[in-house]
């Protein structure tokens, strides 16, 4: 296979590339300080290799099989780092594909390439884990992985350069002959790997672009960020996310109009494929539905979003229930067997009281309410159209003597509650 037929992968965080050919042979490029490139070299003994790195260490590496890369996937997803990289996947609508891990026998650490599901093609993470003494399947201890994006430029923002002289590596003539040196110029195809590459922190950019982009976690031709509602003089908060989708560094700030304010990320400074979370705030002294735009100015482009929320005003009468005073009385109180003994009989208990609920706003608005012991909350309100009034009603049973207070919450239904 011609050097030029192999794809390049560079390590994020290095200057070298792994260039595998199948999985039985690897070569390894790294750049030197006068900015050429030179082979490493990895050299096949069976299904083992022995690997030179680039500060002389000698590592013997081999392929982890299929059913053992399964257990040490279900050992690695009882890591807290692990559980926390599965679910940001989630998040943005992706599972972990195709695994094939490399076993550095030398140091015992298990390297896992990491492929989207749908993608088995392209390796996007590269996951570091310790492993138990003696064992190729089991992470060590409570050593937790090191995961990273794999580059494609991700360390440096460029791909392999173009016009970079890969010199051939020999092996020997009894395990294959040797592989001829390649040659890749910009006329022959453009950079080596995809043009999409996933950053360390889980969001796509175009690993080849020298220019910033903005991009936004809402989508749609008007985007919109619905803030939970909320009653008058409360305060509610939504956010969104805001990336760097190209390259170079992607600056800018974020603005709204009262009632909502920008609670934080008002400015961002974002390298390629980095998030930042953008938190709007709503509170309203005046009941309404309000709507305003969020305007982002970056030098990778401007956006406007809407951000939507609704202030309810609601009244309460009487402001305080007085439920008044019953007894607890104890009494010999004798079962059917003719046993007796103390019991505690109840006079003028259980009160029930009745509370006027009324919708001062201009939306309509679902209601919950909810109380503790020795309170009871018996019926529920239904939904209030503006200018509408409801009532609740309230019982008061205490199981023991003594005076009580207590409070009533009221919240809203997919909103925010006091």
């Amino acid at each position: 296979m011609n050097t030029d037929e192999a794809q390049a992968v560079q390590l994020a965080g290095g200057q070298q590339l792994l260039i595998p050919f199948g999985e039985d042979a690897h070569l390894v490029w790294t750049r030197t300080t006068t900015g050429q490139t030179a082979a490493l070299g990895l050299i096949c003994q069976g299904n083992k290799t022995l690997n030179v790195s680039g500060d002389g260490q000698e590592r013997i590496i081999r392929f982890l099989p299929e059913g053992k890369v399964q257990r040490l996937l279900g050992g690695l997803r009882q890591r807290s780092k692990f559980q926390e990289f599965e679910r940001k996947l989630a998040q943005r609508g992706k599972r972990i594909g195709k695994i094939l891990v490399l076993l550095d026998e030398t140091n015992n650490v298990a390297i896992l390439g990491v492929a989207n599901a749908g993608d088995e093609a392209k390796i996007v993470y590269q996951v570091r884990i310790k492993l138990k003494p003696d064992k190729d399947d089991e992470p060590d201890g409570n050593a937790e992985p090191q995961i990273q994006a794999t580059a494609c430029g991700q360390a440096t923002g460029e791909a392999v350069p173009a016009g970079a002289q890969l010199e051939p590596l020999s092996r020997d003539p009894g395990e294959g002959g040797d592989f001829g040196g390649g040659y890749y110029g910009g006329s022959e195809g453009g950079d080596y790997g995809p043009q999409i590459c996933t950053s360390q922190w889980g969001y796509d950019y175009h690993c080849t672009s020298r220019f910033p982009m903005l991009s936004l976690s809402l989508s749609g031709p008007l985007p919109t960020l619905t803030v939970p509602q909320t009653f008058v003089n409360q305060q509610s908060q939504g956010s969104f996310v805001i990336w760097n989708s190209g390259g170079g560094r992607l600056t800018g700030t974020v603005s709204v109009s009262a009632p909502f304010s920008i609670a934080s990320g008002a400015s961002f400074n974002l390298l390629p494929g980095q998030p930042q979370e953008v938190v709007v705030r709503f509170s309203s002294a005046n009941p309404g539905s309000f709507s305003r735009s969020v305007s982002i100015s970056s030098n990778g482009g401007n956006q406007t979003i809407t951000a939507t929320s609704v202030a309810h005003k609601i009244s309460f009468s009487p402001a305080q229930v007085d439920f008044g005073s019953g007894l607890l009385v104890l009494r010999e109180q004798c079962n059917q067997m003719g046993a007796c003994g103390l019991g505690t009989e109840k006079v003028g208990l259980p009160i029930e009281k009745t509370l006027t609920v009324k919708n001062e706003g201009t939306v309509s608005v679902t209601l919950t309410l909810s109380t503790s012991a020795p309170y009871r909350v018996v019926s529920a309100l239904p939904t209030l159209s503006p200018g509408q009034s409801g009532q609740v009603t309230l019982r008061f049973d205490p199981n023991e003597s003594g005076n009580f207070t207590g409070m009533c919450r009221w919240g809203l239904v997919a909103g925010r509650g006091v």
